[in-house]
């Protein structure tokens, strides 16, 4: 599921650089270096004149002239970075902790995609009547400049050098700030790099680069949608080493991943921790408030590996009882972090060493292209009116590569009559993907047409047996 920073917006040009070997939550003594990552931070926090008074626009809302103060201030920047660093380090056990190593202040508004761009007066003025006319909720007037997928993440990735300072290890994270409703939308976050695929955001393939993150935080929120964002990262980077969840399947044939997210909507008594959107007895997206009791599973993953325990009763007062802030910490926290290798699956026990991609950027076997390995093709299926997903043999050379191990299908337009598509994709030691095109045909339809069909030999019986009853009346 694809989720943007909701009413975020930004991409500001000209700028002074600031680099600062700044430390965002500890000493460099408190922290452990090889699980230390070092954050550029680029902040669009363009300049307003307010009655002769300059403001940032991060405290823009302190100093808007409107009929009410029905809304709450924006935060500044850098205190949500420190403490979201310091909320990383604390879930994460001390596998993943940040330092800024530069900070790049933007004083300009963002080019939406056709090129246009707001200036200050008129997004000021744009604010103002938002907020008096649906009373502080801003984000719903209709008078906004459309937003759009049109960031240009390579433009500030080659205007500040970020490509090659990660590749020579000044920085191994982006973070974008900016205010809401912009013009254009960043992404939560996206990965660029020499493996890069889809992370909640779309990738940037660059061969020459080590890998890595840009999140897209938005200042007019809190910490809880902060760790969101790092909730979808790691759900997307374990999609690619596990395979994508299938909770349809005995619960006996689930792989740890699936066992982690499962949740009571899906697989009925059997919860885990679930996954960003939904706690163990979730009902629909975002439902951490729940209180009706589920049986989980969830504590067994305090002891990962060993998963063996028994289930117990849980509800939302378990996780903050709806805070989206303490819900997530508790979601992060139950993530494996052990240390070795799982022998039954091959994986780290520590999961943690995903989401810090050092299991790309470290590794020491070089990823085999699955379009070199050979694949079974997919005969003609009858349509049944629902989704059709036909298995597929993929071999490379005399090994008989396994699914969600080292591949995951995605199945594209496979319900109507017509072409449909079965995408592999390699995952773990594999990479890259290949697409098997197979043809979904029609059911079998008697021929009425066909005289001689037993149907049709009586129907015609009858027919001549009351001509010949009509002729002797």
């Amino acid at each position: 599921m694809m989720k943007l920073i909701k009413r975020f917006s930004t991409i500001l040009l000209t700028a002074s650089v600031a680099a600062s070997a700044m430390q965002i939550s500890a000493s460099a003594k408190e922290l452990d270096e090889s699980k230390t990552y070092k954050v550029m931070i680029i902040n669009f926090d363009p300049i307003f004149d307010v009655n002769g008074q300059e403001v940032k626009m991060h405290d823009l809302m302190e100093v808007l002239d409107v009929e009410n103060k029905f809304f709450q201030k924006w935060n500044n920047p850098y205190d949500l970075a420190d403490r979201f660093a310091k909320a990383m380090s604390e879930v994460s056990y001390g596998n993943v902790n940040y330092t800024v190593a530069e900070k790049i202040e933007l004083n300009e508004f963002p080019l939406n995609k056709e090129g246009k761009a707001y200036t200050t007066d008129e997004y000021y003025n744009t604010l103002v009547d938002a907020c008096n006319a649906t009373n502080g909720r801003y984000w719903e007037y209709n008078g906004w400049n459309e937003s759009g997928y049109s960031f240009d993440y390579e433009n500030y990735f080659n205007k500040y050098d970020v490509y090659e300072k990660v590749n020579s290890g000044e920085i191994d994270e982006v973070w974008f700030f900016g205010g809401p409703m912009l013009g254009v939308t960043l992404y939560e976050t996206m990965m660029a790099g020499k493996d890069a695929f889809w992370v909640n955001g779309e990738a940037i393939v660059k061969e020459d680069c080590r890998n890595f993150i840009a999140y897209g935080f938005n200042y007019e929120r809190e910490l809880g949608e902060m760790l969101e964002d790092a909730g979808h990262r790691t759900e997307s980077i374990m999609n690619n080493v596990f395979g994508c969840p299938d909770y349809t399947k005995d619960y006996s044939e689930y792989n740890d991943w699936e066992k982690f997210t499962a949740y009571d909507l899906v697989s009925k008594g059997n919860a885990g921790v679930g996954n960003v959107h939904f706690a163990p007895n979730s009902k629909s997206d975002y439902d951490w408030g729940n209180t009706d009791n589920v049986q989980s599973y969830c504590d067994n993953w305090y002891n990962y590996p060993d998963i063996s325990g028994v289930s117990k009763t849980v509800n939302c007062s378990l996780w903050g009882d709806g805070n989206t802030e303490k819900h997530h910490r508790w979601w992060f926290r139950h993530l494996p972090h052990a240390d070795g290798i799982n022998e039954a699956t091959g994986k780290f026990n520590n999961w943690w060493k995903y989401f810090s991609l050092e299991y790309l950027n470290d590794s020491t076997v070089e990823s085999r292209d699955i379009t070199e390995c050979t694949f079974s093709s997919i005969p003609d299926v009858t349509y049944t009116g629902s989704a059709i997903k036909p298995s597929v043999t993929v071999t490379d050379e005399d090994k008989v590569l396994t699914l969600n191990e080292d591949y995951t299908i995605i199945y594209e337009n496979n319900i109507d009559i017509g072409t449909a598509s079965a995408v592999i994709c390699g995952i773990n030691d594999y990479e890259g993907t290949y697409v098997i095109n197979f043809e979904i045909v029609p059911a079998d339809v008697p021929d009425t047409e066909n005289t001689t069909s037993p149907q049709n030999v009586i129907m015609n019986l009858i027919m001549m047996l009351m001509r010949m009853l009509f002729s002797y009346l």
